[in-house]
């Protein structure tokens, strides 16, 4: 396993957050204060214009993924595949989402705890907070604060998963 660079991450992932913020919160302006045609189409505008967030998900889902697979040694309570694969699922996915990663940040912390690592904890109410967030954001135009709050949490949450892999992966024994 290689270390992976945080700033790289954290930095594409904000670009991706970015790019999405300028349009959708010029769409909720447009949806609030338009009138007649201009309220009717905002909403479907809103997906393309949530596009580019998806550069942040790929990478917080590949950090997850990644994290997942870093503990596996530690009988954790799902595989990488499955962790990532179950978010896919519809309805399913609600309650998977806190298996996802609620349950990444607390096996993790046990993994590191149980084997005595010189590791950095991941903050399980930030990763219990991400899920909650989650779910408030699937309102719709009302969610859009929640959005943008679980956007900033998602990112803190991804280097705090990146700081405990790149631990892991500094302290796994070398192979020759």
């Amino acid at each position: 396993m290689k270390p992976m660079s945080k700033p790289l991450n954290v930095t594409l992932m904000i670009i991706g957050w970015a790019l999405s913020l300028l349009p959708i919160a010029f769409l909720t302006f447009v949806f609030i204060v338009g009138g007649g045609r201009d309220r009717e189409i905002a909403p479907l505008l809103m997906i393309p214009a949530m596009l580019p967030s998806l550069l942040s998900w790929i990478i917080a889902l590949r950090v997850v993924y990644k994290l997942w697979q870093a503990i596996q040694p530690g009988k954790p309570r799902t595989t990488p595949d499955m962790a990532i694969a179950f978010l896919f699922i519809p309805f399913f996915n609600v309650y998977w989402n806190f298996q996802a990663l609620w349950g990444l940040s607390k096996d993790y912390n046990q993994y590191v705890a149980s084997r005595q690592m010189a590791a950095p904890a991941v903050p399980e109410m930030l990763a219990l907070a991400i899920c909650i967030l989650v779910l408030c954001s699937a309102i719709p135009f009302a969610g859009v604060p929640f959005l943008l709050v679980n956007a900033v949490l998602v990112t803190l949450f991804v280097a705090y998963c990146i700081n405990g892999y790149n631990a892991i992966v500094k302290q796994e024994p070398k192979v020759n």
